[in-house]
């Protein structure tokens, strides 16, 4: 088991030293925006998260994720981002998009944590070649983690239990 995991360490090292760091550069003229939904509807394909399409012609990835962080155009979403936080740095290793915001990001409740991570991950899978998303807060643990990574198929958006009846 050992050995498996200094095989693991030396190729991520060597993928590292090889400079797989990229700067990933958007290639469409218009792009899916996630956010929440101003109403929670159930049974619904998008549940509590919309998308909106915005033009982002000309912008690099960084450049993407600042429009984005400053929140929906449509009034029929909602921000899941306190109007604080910024993004510090992105990078995308492989599959994988690496996110870093400011330290504000760190201070939302657990469930407006886990939707502005699932709404962000879901604007980045968007992108070609991005399959998983790693998201940071500058100098900050988040929900007591150094990062939350996510993958766009593990984002549950349709609520499928059945409603019944209350028996009383």
């Amino acid at each position: 088991m050992k050995r498996y995991y200094l095989i693991l360490l030396a190729l991520s090292l060597a993928l590292l030293s090889c400079g797989c760091v990229r700067e990933k550069t958007v290639s469409e003229e218009s792009f899916s925006f996630y956010y929440l939904s101003d109403k929670i509807e159930f049974q619904q394909d998008d549940g509590f998260i919309g998308k909106e399409m915005r033009n982002v012609t000309g912008l690099n990835a960084a450049q993407m994720l600042e429009l984005y962080l400053k929140g929906p155009q449509s009034q029929a979403l909602v921000s899941p981002f306190p109007n604080e936080v910024k993004l510090v740095e992105f990078t995308s290793q492989g599959e994988n998009a690496v996110v870093k915001l400011s330290a504000e990001f760190a201070q939302l409740s657990e469930f407006r944590l886990a939707s502005a991570c699932a709404c962000l991950t879901l604007t980045l899978c968007d992108f070609s070649g991005v399959s998983a998303v790693t998201i940071q807060a500058e100098d900050s643990l988040l929900d007591g983690k150094p990062a939350i990574a996510m993958q766009k198929d593990q984002i549950l958006l349709v609520d499928t239990m059945e409603t019944t009846a209350d028996p009383t």
